[in-house]
């Protein structure tokens, strides 16, 4: 057979897994191996002549004991004689292992669905049986499977579905024991060990294990039952991931749950690592978006059966992230029909007041449907099955939103009157006419020197509606509507192949429609000031999945699944088509689509226009996926190992400040450097301070791969102790653009950018005109990738190197009632793939204009500048910013990140039902990636100014990967398993979380690149103290129970059920902030004030209206220079990250259901929700800028009290 292959699948670069399949056990006559070398040559099997490719025969007899049995085959032959494992499937699998040593990997990502029984046969005496047989059965499937035990009396059963199974143990002259109602979980390993007496037979009905034995892995499972009745604000499965010890929420609406709501939330940390670092799979494939690192579909809880997250000390089968790894099973068909029918309702009718609602308005709008179904059942008795499900999801809700607007006086340019008083409280200044320098009469812009475009602007804001507001407080409150429409669909189709091979294929499509009204300015941090400058966000998700179970022999099984997950998302201003520009005759930036209205900031005030100023963003991404993994026992030993292989498809374009950006901001220090003397007189005026735009086009297409191998022993040494040792191996190619679009900064010069090979120097790129202009004013340079002694993707490969992990899980007591287990391991960071689009934000395919008032900047030493200050017309006109040019670059020598990680826990079973467990897990993880700034200027002074920085006036962004981190926690958990009629599990989390950088964007930058020390401090997702209860409970009340059995109380009172879910933590740190760079380090508005004592007031005194004690955070001096008198720059302030202590939180969700039967077999469910039960104020973050009206003050909270009501039909 050839080892040419497809062309598509040459694109896919699925040459080394299909390899295995290719000679599978394929008859191909007298083919020889195409080695020179000493040959492992051809060999007969059965009567079959396999040809092995020479890649695989290269690394196949590369391996120690390998060529020296003369060939793989010959090896294949011995085990197939003395383990009776079939000779060509060793050979596949032995082939697929030996290939991914053979190269080099990239990055493989963990299965972990699977479930496994295992356990020793023993007769009455403890004496090992052999040959016994262990006979499993489904009896919703009708699945059975069997083994027998090796001669330490040892059997396995692995890759089950999670679900309910019977296990039956017999032995030649010995009786027979029975396992009735074993549960197996998703990824569990239970153990089930038998006594086998003389001839008897014995039924054994085992309840679940309450401690683990067998595995060091610290986590948490979310069984189905917990899944359908605990109650869910939004009925998201990732909601009930913070259930789980050791998991930290997001804010309330915090900037995470702007775009992450109902379409993606996954905003959650885990163990001291970042949110972006978990990883999730659906039924073994990835369902994760590679880009942005969130879910391509949502699945719905219906369609669920139940998933477990592994937090720590985990085998090396999981990989990528060193954060949780959440895998998830789909529902599956049985031979039973059973389907639902359900909608949840809720509206305002049913909900309280949010804290920031005005008392004298009624409650905002509200109204929210989710509705669906699914079905089950055979197709096939026995043999084949399917399920389905359906969920469909409608929200139109109501936001209320403060903002402190300009008075209608101000609007018409009036700056004297009644009440002249600024957004501080403070007179105004005389205006002056910025063209003539004289004032203006009476203190009154006249309507002929307004800028038409602030006219237009001002047209769109709403009148401020709380006219008794004091100066600098909020006077307007308003309300806008955050929609969302999603539907998705999937579909599982089971069938059993034959005793030895279940297969299966499963669809989930996903289609979400979300309208955000209130989106603050990345920048400037300020609240938008109207509705009707949205955002607009869709997505539609795509996620395939195809698995095959084979036991290959008694001892060997294997798992293969094919995956396919795709994902399209927008983001866009609800404005961008309206032809704001267009209507005033400015024209776009040259290659921008953004008709918008510009993004205006003046301090004070709310942000006007279209305040989100990353748009629009598209992304449209393919994973395509392979995997094989295989499971071999021998003796005391379980030996796994497998490779999983991936080539991604990613696209993705952003127009950052395509509509334009404006700062009238003038000194936020001093409140001097305005044009006329007060910042909102600038901007009628349209004399902005800073001005910047995008030109040029970031799309681009880009390919990569992803491979991953890894080894993993489990040695039971006694049947009390177990060890688990692994090794993994995993690596991303750099992306490669397919329509070679590429160019970074040089590192060691900043005028420089290297540019692909195949694009000569770059020319051929620089179509558009504006750049072209840059080129040859700013003297830009170009070098070819070869010439910079760089590949074709322009970013050097890093390879991960061998990941090692180990853990031992002991039994310290006989009955196993007590454990103590432990691990540590190596845990890749790999997968943060937002730097591709990095290669694309440099000229010559895209620049940043800046356009700066330097008269005004500078001082008047700079008034003699050649370039003209920016004006509102221009440059929205784009000829040229008065600034050099900027760039957001990746370095070419990205490093992969990496996190040691550590446990210890000890269990105890107090009783039957009752679990008590205290863990110890650790983490410190080095390398990982953050935002910098390499043209920043060296802040020494008096002269610090651009003129230090490497290019003079520019600033290029890139990322560095030197980020260190340091976690240590304390978790003490109790779990009730179901017993009379009562279940709970009750978690505290006591931690620390510390890093130099929590994140890559936002205020992650720091304020001095050459003073990472100062970084160090509290994570942003650190949370000191957490506790979560959550229980399921019938009362014994009605039919059959202890109490009110009969008459009317039992019809009234009987069969219901409650259930809640408390959650109460500390509150999240915060830093004080700027706004801007004023340390001349342009470090992109994350300068700190100085400190000058404790900012934390005390608890008592703590307020929406003052959180913090503002007084002691003050601006640093102002240093001035011989350049004149106005010189805005000052050193880095001296308060660390995040000294601040936010906003604490405590909720109680309640759910209450009951069903009526209306037959045998059908079931109507009554079920209630109360979420924030007791109505409490759980406050967002308050304003952090220094010197804005709204620092200090907090503006927006967390849901208030909302109630829930569903009918769910079953049968």
């Amino acid at each position: 057979m050839t080892n040419e292959w497809p062309y598509f699948l040459r694109d896919l670069h699925l040459a080394r897994p299909l390899a295995a399949i290719q000679f599978l056990g394929v008859a191909s006559g007298k083919g020889q191996v195409a080695s020179k070398k000493k040959p492992c040559g051809p060999r007969r099997s059965s009567g079959l002549v396999t040809r092995m490719p020479p890649s695989f025969e290269r690394a196949l007899c590369g391996l120690r004991g390998f060529c020296s049995a003369r060939s793989v085959l010959d090896f294949s032959l011995r085990a197939e004689k003395k383990f009776g494992i079939s000779s060509t499937r060793l050979v596949a699998a032995l082939g697929l292992l030996a290939v991914t040593i053979g190269v080099k990997p990239a990055r493989h990502w963990a299965q972990g669905t699977g479930g496994r029984f295992e356990g020793n046969v023993t007769g009455v005496a403890g004496e090992p049986i052999a040959l016994a047989t262990a006979t499993l059965h489904n009896p919703a499937t009708g699945q059975v499977r069997e083994v027998q035990t090796n001669r330490e009396g040892y059997y396995e059963l692995g890759f089950l579905l999670a679900g309910h199974y019977e296990l039956e143990f017999a032995a030649p002259g010995l009786g027979r024991v029975i396992f009735q109602n074993l549960d197996l979980a998703v990824g569990q390993i239970r153990r089930v060990d038998v006594v086998l007496h003389p001839p008897a037979e014995v039924t054994v009905h085992a309840p679940p294990p309450l401690v683990e034995v067998t595995t060091p892995a610290v986590g948490d499972l979310i069984e189905n039952r917990r899944l359908s009745q605990l109650p869910l604000n939004g009925r998201q499965f990732s909601q009930l991931a913070l259930i789980a010890a050791g998991t930290t929420p997001p804010y309330p609406n915090g900037a995470s749950e702007q775009f992450n709501t109902t379409a993606m939330g996954l905003g959650f940390s885990v163990n001291g690592q970042r949110s972006e670092r978990n990883n999730f799979t659906l039924d073994g494939v990835t369902i994760m978006e590679p880009f942005a690192y969130s879910l391509t579909a949502n699945p719905s809880l219906d369609a669920i059966q139940e998933f477990r997250i592994l937090e720590n000390s985990y085998s090396s089968e999981q990989g990528l992230t060193p954060g949780a790894q959440v895998n998830i099973a789909s529902r599956a068909g049985t031979n039973a029909f059973a389907g639902t029918a359900y909608e949840y309702l809720r509206n305002d009718a049913l909900d309280a007041k949010n804290f920031f609602d005005d008392p004298a308005r009624p409650i905002p709008p509200f109204r929210q449907n989710q509705f669906g179904g699914s079905l089950g059942g055979p197709l096939e008795r026995n043999q084949t099955f399917f399920f389905a499900n359906y969920e469909g999801l409608r929200i139109h809700q109501s936001a209320t939103n403060r903002t402190l607007l300009p008075p209608e006086s101000l609007r018409e340019g009036i700056f004297s009157g009644a009440n002249p008083l600024s957004p501080t409280g403070q007179p105004f200044p005389t205006i002056v006419n910025p063209q003539t320098g004289q004032p203006f009469t009476g203190n009154v812009i006249p309507e002929t020197s307004i800028n038409p475009v602030s006219r237009a602007i001002l047209n769109l804001l709403s009148e401020p509606n709380q006219p008794n507001a004091p100066p600098g407080t909020f006077n307007n409150i308003n309300v806008g509507h955050h929609l969302v429409t999603t539907d998705q669909f999937l579909v599982r189709l089971d069938r059993r192949w034959s005793q030895r091979t279940d297969i299966f294929v499963r669809a989930l499509a996903y289609n979400s429609r979300q309208l955000f009204p209130f989106v603050p300015n990345s920048f400037a941090q300020n609240p938008p000031a109207s509705p009707g400058f949205g955002t607009n966000k869709n997505d539609k998700g795509r996620n395939l999945a195809l698995g095959m179970t084979s036991a290959l022999s008694p001892s060997v099984v294997n798992d293969f699944r094919f995956g396919n997950a795709y994902f399209r998302g927008t983001k866009e201003s609800q404005n961008i088509h309206s032809g704001f520009l267009g209507s005033l005759g400015i024209p776009r930036a040259p290659g921008a689509t953004n008709d918008g209205i510009p993004a205006i900031n003046v301090p004070g005030y709310a942000d006007m226009g279209d305040s989100d100023i990353f748009q629009p963003q598209i992304r449209k991404n393919h994973t395509f996926q392979f995997t094989d993994n295989v499971v071999m026992s021998r003796g005391r030993h379980t030996l796994s190992f497998g490779e999983d292989y991936r080539r991604l498809r990613l696209f993705y374009l952003v127009e950052d400040f395509g509509q334009g950006v404006f700062s009238f901001t003038g000194d936020p220090v001093t409140g001097t450097g305005s044009a006329s003397g007060n910042t909102f007189a600038d901007f009628l005026l349209g004399r902005p301070f800073l001005s910047f735009a995008q030109a040029g086009n970031s799309g681009g297409n880009d390919r990569l791969n992803y491979e991953g191998l890894y080894v993993s022993d489990e040695f039971h040494a006694t049947r009390r102790l177990t060890f688990t040792y692994g090794l993994r191996e995993e690596f991303y190619s750099p992306p490669l653009n397919a329509d070679g679009r590429a160019s970074i900064l040089d590192p060691s010069n900043a005028k420089r950018f290297i540019v692909r090979n195949d694009v000569g120097q770059g020319s051929s790129l620089i179509s558009n005109p504006l750049i072209r202009q840059l080129q040859s004013l700013y003297k830009l340079e170009f070098l070819t990738s070869q010439q910079a002694g760089l590949p074709a993707s322009l970013i050097l490969p890093d390879r991960a190197g061998w990941a090692p992990r180990a853990g031992f899980a002991y039994a310290l007591t006989k009955d196993g009632k007590t454990s103590l287990r432990g691990g540590f391991g190596v845990f890749n960071s790999l997968g943060e793939l937002d730097y591709t689009a990095e290669t694309r934000l440099s000229p010559p395919l895209t620049e940043f204009l800046f356009g700066l008032d330097l008269c005004r900047f500078f001082g008047p030493g700079a008034c003699g500048q050649t370039f003209a200050p920016p004006t509102l017309t221009y440059p929205l006109a784009y000829t040229l910013g008065n600034m050099p040019p900027d760039a957001i670059s990746s370095p070419p020598n990205i490093r992969n990140g990496y996190v040691y990680e550590w446990s210890l826990s000890l269990e105890r079973e107090l009783n039957p039902s009752t679990l008590f467990s205290a863990s110890y897990t650790g983490s410190e993880g080095h390398k990982l990636p953050r935002r910098a700034l390499q043209n920043q200027g060296i802040p020494n002074l008096p002269n610090l100014r651009r003129g230090n920085h490497p290019q003079p006036g520019s600033n290029q962004f890139t990322r560095a990967t030197d980020v260190n981190t340091n976690y240590s926690a304390v978790i003490l958990r109790l779990e009730r398993r179901l017993s009379r009629g009562l279940s709970f599990v009750a978690g505290y989390t006591y931690g620390k979380s510390l890093d130099d950088a929590s994140g890559l964007q936002g205020t992650n930058q720091p304020q001095d690149n050459y003073n990472m020390k100062a970084e160090r401090g509290l994570s942003d997702f650190d949370v000191r103290h957490r506790f979560v209860f959550s229980n399921v409970w019938k009362p014994p009340l009605g039919s059959g129970q202890r109490w009110l059995a009969s008459g009317i109380p039992a019809a009234v009172f009987g069969n219901w059920q409650l259930s809640d879910i408390w959650t109460a933590q500390s509150g999240q740190p915060l830093t004080a902030l700027l706004g801007t760079a004023m340390s001349g380090t342009d470090s992109n508005g994350t300068d700190r004030p100085n400190l000058i004592g404790n900012p934390n007031l005390p608890r008592g005194k703590r307020g929406p209206d003052l959180w913090f004690n503002t007084s002691v955070l003050v601006p640093p001096p102002v240093y001035t220079d011989q350049q004149g008198p106005f010189s805005p720059f000052s050193v880095p302030g001296n308060e660390g990250r995040n000294v601040i202590a936010g906003p604490s939180l405590l909720d109680w969700d309640l759910s209450v259901e009951r069903p009526f039967r209306i037959t045998e077999k059908a079931n109507l469910m009554f079920h209630s929700d109360f979420f924030n039960l007791t109505n409490h104020p759980n406050f967002g973050r308050p304003g952090l800028i220094v010197g804005t009206s709204s620092f200090g003050q907090i503006s927006s909270a967390g849901n208030s009290r909302q109630i829930q009501f569903a009918l769910r039909l079953s049968w």
